[in-house]
């Protein structure tokens, strides 16, 4: 004889580190135990006790995915926030399950960088033009960012962004 639950449940937020004012988005999987089919309509209790914010009760769609989303207080401090899921599993099983995540600064900004060449293909010993694009993961340009651009052989270039992040 084993025993098993009648249900699987995958549990994450969508990042590890949030900084205060951040949306945490946590994703909830449902699944038939023995089929791993998704289980649509299933009711799940999701809570982050130390942020202060009220419980979310929420549905599995279609897919048996759910998320769930709390925002962290700007007054929020740094260190480890704990939540649970808790999921209906059939009958009077309940099934429980725990997540973390922190809450902090980072460190460095997430910045991301397009580089344009042209022409595409340059011949040999052809000159270039290069353009370097800098903004956030929001799309913003930054402006005063400084970019070193180093080439095989011949040195390398350095640069500050303007308003455009170019």
């Amino acid at each position: 004889i084993s025993l098993r639950a009648p249900v699987l449940v995958d549990v994450f937020p969508d990042r590890v580190l949030y900084e205060p004012g951040e949306t945490v988005r946590v994703w909830v999987r449902v699944l038939d135990s023995t089929s791993r089919a998704p289980l649509a309509g299933t009711r799940t209790h999701v809570e982050i006790a130390d942020l202060g914010a009220a419980p979310r009760q929420v549905v599995t769609a279609a897919s048996g995915v759910v998320v769930a989303t709390f925002e962290i207080p700007e007054s929020a401090t740094e260190g480890e926030r704990f939540g649970q899921v808790q999921v209906n599993g059939g009958g009077s099983a309940q099934l429980t399950s725990n997540f973390t995540f922190r809450v902090g600064r980072r460190s460095v900004e997430r910045l991301l960088a397009d580089i344009e060449i042209t022409p595409d293909v340059p011949a040999p010993e052809t000159a270039v033009a290069i353009i370097v694009r800098v903004r956030t993961a929001s799309g913003a340009p930054v402006r005063g960012a400084t970019v070193v651009l180093e080439v095989a052989g011949s040195g390398s270039v350095r640069g500050t962004t303007d308003a455009d992040g170019i």
